[in-house]
This record gives structure tokens, C-alpha cells and sequence, in this order.
């Protein structure tokens, strides 16, 4: 537990930041949403419910994310495609 607990922390920033940035958009909504299913699988097996409904709002917003993916205007992604 404790080195996913130590791992995480680099994995949200830097996913943040690339999400933010808008560069590797897809592989940093993958990898956070791989990160959020750990995190939704851990908090339900500890039956934390109140947690586990955030969580479950992050996925969501995760798959919003990824769904609209191809509107992507304003990123470093579409100015690297240009």
C-alpha cells in the first residue's frame, strides 16, 4: 500500500499537468483513468461510500474527457499536429 500511496502523488501531477497543458492528452486521460480505477477498487474494499461517490465522479469526468477528446483545439497537441 504504502508505494502505490507514494506513487500516486507523481502520477496525479504529472497527469494534471499534461491534462492541463493539453500535450499526450489521450495517454495522461488513460493513465489517470487507470489510476482512478485502482484508487475506486481500494475504496471499496474498504466500504468508504462517501469517498467512493466522488471517486466515481472523477471516472466519469475522466470518460468526458476522453469522449471529447477530438475538440481538443486550444492544446499543445494541436499546435504540435499543425
Amino acid at each position: 500500500m504504502r508505494p502505490f500511496a507514494l506513487v500516486l502523488v507523481f502520477v496525479e501531477t504529472i497527469v494534471g499537468l499534461l491534462v492541463l497543458l493539453g500535450l499526450c492528452t489521450r495517454e495522461a486521460l488513460v493513465v489517470g483513468s487507470g489510476a482512478m480505477a485502482a484508487l475506486i477498487f481500494g475504496t471499496a474494499l474498504r466500504s468508504d461510500w462517501n469517498t467512493l461517490a466522488i471517486q466515481l465522479l472523477y471516472a466519469a469526468i475522466y470518460a468526458a474527457l476522453l469522449a471529447a477528446r477530438g475538440c481538443n483545439v486550444y492544446s499543445l497537441d494541436a499546435l504540435l499536429r499543425r
